[in-house]
């Protein structure tokens, strides 16, 4: 449920006051099962309060609570519940390793771009510099002629 509540009228002032809103906008949130709320302090944009919603608020999809899992991951739960322990944590550490390497590569192509950007902008002050100089030279030539 989301609830939208104006603290600026005195309607609203013990509710504001009973969850410590004091500025606007105060994002809030509940655990499941919870009484107590949680400020939320992340983007303010679609993309960021729905990936909110999906990690922190909505169901788990985990081996003991199925109910959570979309129909698209349930065979895939079952086939890890099925592994045994070793074998799941071989899994897991491939996949630890595979995203380790996509993240050194990542970095090693974003320094990559960084350097070429850098050597670009340093050709283009070149470039630039030796053209004011020629253009200032023809210019003083055409003016003497």
């Amino acid at each position: 449920m989301i609830a939208d509540v104006d603290c600026t009228v005195s309607e609203s002032a013990p509710l504001c006051r009973r969850y410590r809103v004091s500025g606007y906008p105060t994002l809030k949130y509940f655990l499941p099962g919870k009484k107590t709320s949680r400020a939320y302090s992340g983007g303010r944009d679609y993309a960021a309060l729905k990936a909110f919603v999906e990690e922190t608020l909505e169901p788990r999809c985990a081996v003991d609570a199925p109910e959570g899992c979309s129909p698209a991951l349930l065979p895939l739960v079952y086939r890890y519940a099925a592994m045994g322990e070793a074998e799941r944590a071989k899994l897991l550490a491939d996949l630890e390793e595979e995203l380790r390497v996509a993240e050194h590569d990542h970095s090693a192509v974003k320094h990559e771009v960084e350097f070429q950007k850098y050597k670009a902008e340093q050709d283009m002050y070149a470039l630039r510099s030796s053209h004011k100089r020629r253009s200032k030279l023809l210019t003083a030539a055409m003016a003497a002629a």
